[in-house]
């Protein structure tokens, strides 16, 4: 058991790997809760969210709303059946949420593709003829705050805080924060092809 009474805390640390060289490392923590009592759920779906929104702006941001067929997709794609990301009776009756979970994983997805979109675009200079520097996601650390349900509108956000920094966010239905974290990005030198793709690889904190 973890230091709180009744939830057990884990910690994970996982290497991926690419041409047999390390490309990204994750470190997770993971507070597991103890099964609820029928009273305990009665008060969790009864509970008053404390919404706490973001102070800034966005530099850039996207609105979507995440379907039950997007949930069975990542469960299915990250071999994760848990039943809180896909049995809706289950999550009323017995966790006591109002609709289906999304991923933590997948709102962690979802703010990195935002910020490497961005960064594609916004975010490389020509230097010279054929070579041009780009800002890259190097590490982001990130904390699940609130939780974020099928079939309700959540915002992904991302702010320059400085260089080489950015706040990365996501908002619930009521606009306050659900995640939050930050990302750091350095930049590199990359020739230019035609045709070429190149994908940004680089260090996962998460916690």
């Amino acid at each position: 058991m973890g230091k709180y009474s009744n939830e057990a805390e884990d910690e994970i640390r996982q290497r991926l790997l690419d041409d047999r060289q390390c490309s990204v490392v994750e470190h997770r923590n993971i507070v597991f809760m103890r099964k609820h009592n029928p009273t305990a759920v009665l008060d969790a779906a009864s509970r008053v969210e404390r919404i706490v929104k973001p102070q800034h702006e966005p530099t850039y941001s996207h609105v979507l709303t995440p379907t039950p067929a997007m949930l069975f997709r990542f469960s299915a794609l990250t071999f994760n059946a848990h039943r809180i990301h896909l049995d809706r009776q289950y999550c009323l009756a017995t966790e006591g949420h109002r609709n289906l979970l999304v991923h933590g994983p997948l709102s962690l997805i979802l703010m990195i593709e935002l910020l490497r979109r961005y960064l594609s675009r916004e975010g490389s200079h020509v230097l010279s003829a054929g070579l041009r520097e780009k800002e890259q996601i190097t590490e982001i650390e990130y904390r699940n705050l609130a939780p974020l349900y099928a079939d309700e509108p959540m915002r992904v956000c991302v702010r320059r805080k400085k260089e080489g920094e950015w706040e990365v966010w996501i908002e619930g239905r009521d606009g306050g924060y659900a995640v939050k974290g930050v990302a750091k990005t350095s930049m590199k030198d990359i020739f230019e092809e035609k045709h070429l793709t190149l994908a940004t690889t680089g260090s996962v904190q998460s916690s």
